[in-house]
C-alpha cells in the first residue's frame, strides 16, 4: 500500500493535460451519458493504442480495464475532480505492473479525441536539437548492428553506412 503514496511521474504532455484539465469547468462530451453510449467511444481509442502496443494478451486485457476506468471517470468528473482522480487511478495501475508511460499516452490521447479543439500535442524539444538519450539509444543500436561508424553521440558520424571497399592488390595497382 505504500506505493499508492507515491506520486507518478508525469511526461511534460501529461502535466499540461493535468493543468488544463483543473482550470476547465466544461465536462466532457460524454458527461453524464449512460455507460453504454459513452464507453465505447472512450474503448475504441483505447483499444487502437492497446493493440497497436504489441504488448501480452494479459497485459493487453489489463490495459482495457484502465481504459473502461478511464471512461467511467470522463463520464461522471470533471474539472479538478477529474485531474484528481485521473491521477489516482494512473496511480494504481502503476502499482499494478503497468508501464506509465503507456498509461499516460492513453490519456492523452483519449482527451484529444473527446476535445478536438484543445489537443495536446506531444513536445520533442527544440526543432533540430536531439535529446543524449535518443542519439545514444541511436548510436547503441547501430553498433550491435554493424552499421555506421559508432560515433553518433558526437555528431560526427556519416548517418548512410557506406559500403567497404576492399584494400587494392598490387595487380590493380599500375
Amino acid at each position: 500500500m505504500d506505493m499508492l503514496a507515491k506520486p507518478v511521474r508525469m511526461n511534460p504532455d501529461m502535466v499540461k493535460l493535468l493543468d488544463k484539465m483543473r482550470s476547465d469547468d466544461q465536462p466532457y462530451p460524454v458527461y453524464n451519458q449512460p455507460a453504454d453510449q459513452a464507453d465505447p467511444k472512450v474503448c475504441a481509442i483505447g483499444q487502437s493504442l492497446v493493440t497497436d502496443a504489441n504488448l501480452a494478451f494479459a497485459k493487453r486485457n489489463q490495459y482495457m480495464w484502465y481504459v473502461r476506468e478511464l471512461a467511467r471517470l470522463f463520464r461522471t468528473r470533471y474539472g479538478r475532480d477529474l485531474a484528481f482522480h485521473l491521477e489516482l487511478v494512473m496511480r494504481k495501475w502503476q502499482t499494478l505492473g503497468l508501464s506509465p508511460n503507456i498509461l499516460q499516452v492513453i490519456a492523452c490521447e483519449v482527451h484529444n479525441s473527446l476535445r478536438p479543439d484543445q489537443v495536446i500535442l506531444p513536445d520533442f524539444g527544440r526543432p533540430g536539437q536531439k535529446s543524449k538519450a535518443r542519439t545514444a539509444r541511436h548510436a547503441r543500436s547501430a553498433k550491435k548492428e554493424g552499421t555506421g561508424t559508432g560515433d553518433q553521440v558526437s555528431g560526427n558520424a556519416d548517418p548512410v553506412p557506406r559500403p567497404q571497399t576492399p584494400d587494392p592488390t598490387p595487380q590493380d595497382l599500375p
